[in-house]
């Protein structure tokens, strides 16, 4: 008599498990990998962007008036030269002409300007610790440096952009004469970073 054997599917699954195990334990390790990489960041500059005050009118009342401006666009300081070095705005104002004969003239005194709020950009230090301009006034020029303003100071660290909206106050005052035909009053402002 012939007899027959049958594995049972436990047997069978013991089998496969062991085969696999030995397997995995004759084959060779892996070796990881390695990569480097190398960056070489080189120093930017301090830079300033600043857009124009929109254009003022006003009527002559007889009485004194202030009349407030910002620029169109918000003005930017950029601190890209990687050394958190303290940095600063300083402006001057020439006088107000408003050109013809004889030229008509307000003091640079009767300009003053308000930094107002400075926000940093994306990935820059906080704007805290900046200090800006209230209501300064450029004053009547007598020597070299006398209608400096300091329109803003970062002590530093303040390394990437910061934006902000400076608003010019320009007194007219109430003997003031009308600018000249086609020739509105012009100041222009020369603003310095260092």
């Amino acid at each position: 008599m012939a007899t027959t054997m049958t594995a049972c599917p436990r047997v069978w699954a013991l089998v496969g498990i062991g085969a696999a195990l030995a397997l995995a334990l004759g084959a060779p390790a892996a070796h990881p990998a390695t990569s480097g990489a190398e960056v070489t960041i080189t120093a930017g500059s301090l830079s300033l962007a600043a857009s124009d005050f929109q254009p003022l009118a006003a009527a002559l009342t007889g009485a004194e008036q202030v009349l407030p401006t910002t620029p169109a666009s918000p003005w930017t300081v950029v601190d890209a030269r990687g050394t958190g070095a303290p940095w600063s705005v300083v402006a001057t104002a020439t006088d107000l002409v408003s050109p013809g004969t004889p030229a008509r003239v307000i003091p640079s005194s009767a300009i003053a300007i308000t930094t107002g709020p400075v926000a940093a950009g994306a990935g820059a230090d906080p704007a805290t610790g900046i200090a800006g301009a209230t209501g300064a006034a450029f004053t009547a020029p007598t020597g070299p440096g006398q209608t400096d303003v300091a329109v803003l100071a970062a002590p530093g660290p303040h390394r990437g952009a910061f934006t902000f909206t400076p608003r010019l106050d320009v007194t007219i005052p109430a003997d003031a004469m009308a600018s000249h035909a086609g020739a509105p009053y012009a100041t222009t402002l020369t603003l310095t970073i260092s």
